[in-house]
């Protein structure tokens, strides 16, 4: 499964070096839980990065705001990144990132939204955001909006 990071907030640039030594376990405070509606993995993504910055959406409001038609089936990374914008957020969309380079980014206290084909070959991707990490896994909401 492909996975392709869209990074809310940080450029690698503010990173520096990945020398520094990330702590073994971080976990992330005001991170929301909602159960995702049908195809509205972006939405739920947005509320939850949206909300662990302070700021309060509805799932119906980001799903009205970021799809072209209410059974819209895929918004794009680009319109995801263009929906937290408009709330002062900056992202960077990057590739092929990997646990080293997440762990360091959510060490410095950024949720990460990653976005990974469901199956090789496919067009259908899904969002998730990683908002901590310990002896080894990652913490994300998953597909299903609860956490793991």
């Amino acid at each position: 499964m492909a996975i392709r990071p869209l990074v809310c907030g940080l450029a690698f640039l503010i990173l520096g070096g990945w020398a520094s030594a990330v702590p073994a376990s971080v976990a992330l405070k005001n991170i929301r839980h909602e159960y995702q509606g049908p195809d509205n993995c972006a939405p739920v993504t947005a509320l939850t990065v949206l909300g662990y910055h302070g700021t309060r959406v509805s799932q119906t409001q980001a799903a009205e705001a970021m799809k072209d038609y209410r059974s819209d089936p895929q918004v794009t990374s680009l319109e995801l990144a263009d929906y937290l914008g408009r709330f002062g957020l900056r992202s960077v969309i990057r590739y092929a990132g990997d646990a080293e380079v997440l762990r360091e980014l959510v060490s410095r206290g950024f949720p990460v939204v990653l976005q990974q084909r469901l199956r090789a070959g496919s067009n259908v991707a899904h969002f998730r955001t990683v908002y901590g990490y310990s002896q080894g896994r990652s913490w994300s909401v998953t597909r299903f909006g609860a956490p793991r």
